[in-house]
């Protein structure tokens, strides 16, 4: 009974494993600088379109907000930039007509960030920003409701 034990925990997992799991398709992001960046979230839309975001070191210690949209095909769309100060992107989300909600933060010097909040459609224009908050201020999650409402 033990060895059976044995069998059933070791070809269970092996063979749900390998029925279906597959890659189809891979992309690579440099940014400007061709220096570190780094991914904080991923989203789908209603069309199957893939949002990443997270931030992209612009120079010796700046970063800015990057948000890349790829078709579902793996086919790079567009990418837009956010840059206000020292801006790392934390949470994404989609709302009903496929407008993009970028939340994080932004430091505006070593003892004070901000809350940053930036909306974009789906073509990758800016729609708004806001910044607010004080020192300590970040944004970890974000969701819109079915009104639209961030």
């Amino acid at each position: 009974m033990r060895i059976l034990s044995v069998i059933l925990v070791i070809l269970f997992p092996t063979s749900f494993l390998a029925s279906g799991v597959y890659e189809e398709w891979v992309s690579v992001y440099s940014g400007e600088e061709n220096t570190l960046d780094k991914v904080s979230n991923v989203v789908l839309d209603s069309q199957g379109n893939v949002y990443v975001v997270g931030y992209s070191y612009t120079g010796e210690i700046d970063h800015d907000i990057c948000l890349v949209k790829y078709d579902n095909d793996g086919n790079e769309e567009w990418v837009a930039t956010y840059d206000y100060e020292h801006d790392i992107a934390t949470s994404l989300t989609i709302d009903n007509d496929d407008n993009v909600i970028v939340g994080g933060y932004s430091f505006v010097d070593i003892f004070t960030s901000s809350y940053t909040t930036i909306k974009y459609d789906n073509e990758g224009n800016e729609l708004w920003s806001a910044n607010y908050g004080s020192s300590g201020c970040e944004i970890h999650d974000i969701c819109v409701d079915d009104s639209g409402n961030v």
